[in-house]
């Protein structure tokens, strides 16, 4: 009687086990990420921000994934003012494949692509949308898996 209580007990707990690491990895995969960026266009208009230089790399399953923006400004920094009109150029990418730009340009702006493999080797690339010389954009947002 006790060996199968032991048994009973057993299995129960191996069970318990199963449904929470398979709950943890189901929760970790789909959670959404913060994304926080500032760049410098300098003179040349060319400035921008590297997630796979800056070692900025996000988790994604294969499927639809978007970028909310809740913080988008763009500040002259000759005139010292905060300025509109003015969009940036946000790539994801996976090792060197892109996965579409996607032109953000405020905070109702949203970018969508499709991840084709589950990978923590996503980032984004970022650049000002030509002309925008002496500008410094900064964004946040929120990177969903499967929107």
């Amino acid at each position: 009687m006790k060996k199968r209580i032991l048994r009973i007990l057993s299995v129960c707990l191996s069970i318990c086990f199963l449904l929470i690491s398979t709950f943890t990895l189901i929760t970790y995969a789909y959670a959404d990420q913060s994304v926080n960026f500032t760049f410098n266009s300098f003179a040349s208009g060319r400035g921008y921000v590297d997630g796979s230089s800056n070692g900025t790399y996000y988790s994604l399953l294969p499927g639809n994934v978007s970028l909310t923006i809740s913080t988008y400004s763009v500040l002259d920094t000759q005139s010292n003012q905060y300025v509109s009109g003015y969009s940036c150029l946000v790539d994801l990418m996976n090792g060197t494949k892109s996965y579409g730009t996607r032109v953000i340009s405020n905070t109702s702006s949203i970018g969508r692509w499709v991840a084709d493999a589950n990978s923590t080797g996503y980032y984004l690339y970022a650049c000002g949308q030509q002309p925008c010389t002496y500008k410094i954009f900064h964004i946040e947002g929120t990177l969903h898996d499967h929107y």
